[in-house]
């Protein structure tokens, strides 16, 4: 018997399912910040912090504590 193999056919199919992967992935990636950067956005708005005055060390031990 005598088998037949397309040349570029495996590598062609690697390539597109490799782009779509990619496309899938920074897609995945920028919908998972935009969720953390609400979620940040609504605990400052709960715990009335500002970041850039009121960062002490009770306030960032809280807000890791909050997070986990």
């Amino acid at each position: 018997m005598e088998q037949r193999f397309q040349i570029g056919s495996g590598l062609h199919y690697l390539l597109l399912f490799s782009t779509g992967l990619t496309i899938f992935f920074l897609l995945y990636i920028q919908f998972c910040l935009k969720i953390i950067k609400l979620y940040f956005l609504n605990i400052k708005k709960k715990l009335n912090i500002r970041f850039d005055k009121n960062l002490n060390h009770e306030n960032i031990r809280f807000l890791i504590c909050e997070i986990l």
